[in-house]
């Protein structure tokens, strides 16, 4: 990130600086529009693979520790970057907005969860994010499986619902 230059950015998106700070303030504003994408698309693919929301939040947090595995090289280069609190915060606060809104809706529909919407938003996202940033920095001991299946014992258990 903090190689990159704007002009860089723009040669290889094919588009005028003029163009690029129509859109974006500055590259940070890129960046935190791009990491939104980059979620949205991910979490996007799981919504439509799971109906309930518990069997969501399972999946979700089950492939986020798979991805991160899976994308070793960028993930090491997101930790070397000064933009390291910055994209964490995105991400904890943008999961935090989604699950806070599920969780809304279930309730309008007459689900019952065993804490509020707002306790369990946090705890589900800052409580994942923060186990996947322990796990990665301490050199991945557990195994992908292992973790995964720890996380989600864990978020079924806030939930209020049996992991299966």
């Amino acid at each position: 990130y903090e190689d990159i230059t704007v002009n860089e950015i723009c040669e290889r998106a094919d588009i005028r600086r003029a163009t690029f700070y129509k859109h974006y303030n500055d590259k940070l504003a890129f960046f935190t529009a791009f990491t939104h994408m980059l979620r949205d698309r991910f979490d996007t693919n799981i919504w439509k693979s799971k109906t309930t929301t518990p069997d969501y939040y399972i999946a979700y947090a089950e492939r986020l520790v798979e991805y991160i595995n899976e994308h070793d090289k960028a993930i090491e280069n997101m930790f070397k970057s000064n933009l390291l609190p910055t994209i964490l915060s995105v991400l904890i606060e943008q999961n935090y907005k989604d699950t806070y809104e599920r969780l809304v809706k279930d309730i309008i529909k007459g689900r019952t969860y065993p804490a509020s919407p707002e306790v369990i938003a946090s705890m589900c996202a800052g409580g994942v994010t923060t186990v996947i940033f322990h796990w990665y920095t301490t050199g991945r001991v557990k195994s992908v499986a292992a973790l995964s299946y720890e996380i989600s014992t864990l978020i079924s258990g806030i939930l209020g619902v049996e992991y299966k």
